[in-house]
């Protein structure tokens, strides 16, 4: 996905930066606004202009390729904030630009608060779901496409495969529904170290004992054996030296981050947690080229 980031970096600056909520366009947040989607907060405007992507112009713009929703990982957001783990999805976008997509095509938000300080404690609970799970539903709607694909990476595949299977999530003191399936709604699944990672408790804290825990995380397990898909077509993306996850990515002797039912997949020996998302996107778009007829 690597291509000139002031290329990326010129395109939005002539087209995007002057809307006054975040990147998301104008038109679109006008039809968020009418449509019952005012109170989800997707434009992120507590982030500036690296809080979301996408939209039309005007009613007129014509959407000629399927749209692909982009859901960041654990600490990052949509786009760039200049942190170390705050990339966003910037060198996916330059790659998807320079193979004929635009911005009226390509959607992102941030559903978390981007505090790195927060990573360790953040659960995959409720309200991350439900906001990526409505984030897709508004997409679909606004774009009139009877299915999209979604790329995603890191702690964004365990939330948004939840998102998409619906059912029910047991949080301390409740239990929420997220609703019925929407797999067949997704093309193209992406996912790079899809957090399918059994070291991690149901609600996403990991353990610090990981190589002596006996119990697989619930949350994961109910993930991993429910009947619905993902989508369409399942593309398994990860990096056997992503140091987040360590051990050559084994955990309870297994590649953690395989999931369960996948189309294709790609294995680096190389990249890191970061780089599987940043260097990955020729492949990606590759394989959404492949399945998007």
């Amino acid at each position: 996905m690597a291509h000139s980031l002031l290329l990326f970096s010129f395109f939005i600056g002539i087209n995007y930066i002057i809307f006054l909520n975040g990147l998301i366009t104008n038109h679109f947040y006008t039809w968020l606004q009418l449509n019952g989607y005012h109170e989800d907060d997707f434009p992120s405007l507590i982030f500036g202009n690296n809080g979301s992507f996408g939209g039309k112009d005007t009613e007129k713009s014509i959407i000629k390729k399927r749209p692909v929703i982009f859901i960041h990982g654990n600490g990052d957001g949509a786009l760039d904030d200049g942190s170390l783990l705050g990339s966003g999805w910037n060198s996916s976008l330059n790659t998807f630009l320079n193979n004929g997509y635009t911005m009226k095509e390509l959607y992102g938000i941030t559903w978390g608060d981007r505090i790195m300080e927060n990573n360790l404690s953040r659960t995959f609970d409720c309200k991350y779901v439900k906001k990526i799970r409505r984030f897709i539903l508004a997409v679909l709607k606004y774009t009139k496409f009877n299915s999209i694909n979604i790329v995603s990476h890191s702690m964004g595949v365990t939330l948004t495969r939840k998102a998409i299977k619906g059912g029910a999530i047991k949080e301390k003191h409740d239990v929420c529904n997220i609703g019925e399936p929407i797999s067949k709604k997704i093309n193209t699944f992406n996912g790079y170290w899809p957090g399918n990672d059994y070291g991690y408790d149901e609600c996403g804290i990991k353990s610090k004992n990981e190589g002596r825990q006996n119990n697989y995380s619930n949350f994961l397990q109910n993930l991993n054996e429910d009947k619905y898909l993902e989508g369409q077509y399942i593309i398994n993306i990860f990096s056997t030296q992503d140091e987040v996850i360590g051990n050559n990515n084994i955990v309870f002797n297994k590649n953690t981050s395989r999931l369960s039912t996948i189309t294709e997949q790609f294995i680096s020996d190389k990249w890191s947690h970061i780089e599987t998302k940043d260097k990955s996107s020729s492949y990606v778009i590759e394989m959404i080229k492949k399945y998007d007829d």
